[in-house]
């Protein structure tokens, strides 16, 4: 499936081309029947904050980077986070497997509200609400 990238996001360090990008994380989101977006990524060791740890920076990338991927698979392009609350329910280990889900929860005018989770085995260690607003396209010079 398109995962929705257009030619401004290729080279984004959570999701983009690891070709544009070498140290990108490579994250490949699918959309799902219910209506979210998801991808699975396993924690590497140069991601950690406090030994053994995910970087709670990195969960936050993770996670809003789940959000403007549901919104460039469904074709609202050059979204940016306008605002972003996390919660961390609990740590996440180097070498994890953790899920990585996000849904639309609100749509007014060009400004969008999602949701987003951060899980192992099911179990949510980091939560997120963040608002994107669809910024203007521009010319480059």
């Amino acid at each position: 499936m398109d995962n929705g990238f257009n030619a401004s996001h290729k080279s984004c360090i959570a999701c983009g081309d690891t070709q544009a990008n070498p140290i990108s994380l490579g994250l490949k989101f699918q959309s799902s029947e219910n209506n979210t977006v998801q991808c699975r990524y396993k924690v590497q060791e140069e991601h950690q904050g406090y030994q053994g740890m995910l970087h709670g920076g990195v969960a936050a990338m993770l996670v809003d980077a789940a959000m403007v991927n549901w919104l460039q698979i469904h074709g609202i392009t050059r979204a940016m986070t306008a605002e972003l609350n996390l919660r961390y329910h609990q740590t996440v280990a180097v070498g994890e497997q953790v899920d990585v889900e996000a849904k639309l929860v609100e749509q007014r005018h060009k400004i969008y509200r999602l949701k987003a989770k951060l899980s192992v085995s099911q179990q949510i260690r980091v939560s997120a609400e963040a608002k994107f607003i669809q910024a203007p396209n521009t010319k480059s010079a």
